[in-house]
């Protein structure tokens, strides 16, 4: 896929939406070969997309494209997507992101693996990720985690002090079984998957030794569909 490069395009906004629809279409389209069943967007004027800043837009666009090849490349590489271990050891190596020694350890087949930015915007996951969500890629990569998915109050409020504990150094290791299981329920999407969730490893990732991200593994599957 051929794209044009992004210093070109900062003072034209028609152009950068133009980038994102070919990025997200691409990835859709290579996510099939996995038989993972996503839509790019809903909405040809990329309603979540348009209102960020220029600045956002690039921002969004990099970490999209930055997916698009870590996919690429695990496939070409007769590497399986479905192998969660690999595949989150090369989106770490590809963010540069470090993570606690035995981290991958921990993730077993059918976990589902996230990684956020201290901006709770979703920077990757794993195949396992999408069989349990129906948002659109740019759903994913423009809308905050916290405006996408909704819990009982106590657990949102439990999540929030505990990634506030970590991004504080608290937990440099992070924590094993932080929250109970629970449901979360998709906030805006037309299908709104409910799924039963229980995190077992909430943990921060680390860049030049500063905590730059975190990630969840989980176990989940989707209770109304």
């Amino acid at each position: 896929m051929k794209m044009r490069s992004l210093d070109k395009l900062q003072d034209d906004d028609q152009t950068l939406k133009l980038r994102f629809t070919e990025i997200s279409s691409a990835l859709v389209d290579l996510l099939c070969i996995e038989n993972i069943k996503t839509k790019a967007y809903r909405d040809e004027g990329l309603p979540h997309f348009s209102v960020l800043s220029t600045a956002k837009k690039i921002d969004v666009i990099d970490h999209l494209e930055v997916y698009y090849n870590l996919c690429a490349e695990h496939l070409s590489e007769g590497q399986a997507l479905r192998d969660s271990k690999r595949f989150t050891w090369r989106a770490l190596v590809k963010m540069g992101l470090a993570p606690f020694s035995d981290l991958l350890n921990r993730i077993t087949e059918g976990d589902i693996v996230e990684i956020y930015g201290c901006d709770n915007t979703q920077l990757f996951r794993n195949l396992e990720f999408f069989d349990v969500c129906s948002y659109s890629i740019e759903e994913l990569f423009c809308v905050e985690w916290y405006r996408l998915f909704q819990r009982d109050n106590k657990i949102s409020d439990l999540i929030g002090q505990k990634v506030k504990e970590l991004l504080d150094y608290k937990h440099p290791e992070g924590l094993e079984g932080p929250f109970p299981e629970h449901i979360v329920t998709e906030i805006f999407s037309d299908e709104k998957y409910q799924s039963k969730v229980f995190m077992k490893v909430v943990a921060p990732l680390y860049q030049n030794k500063r905590i730059a991200a975190f990630i969840c593994i989980e176990r989940g599957h989707v209770v109304n569909n």
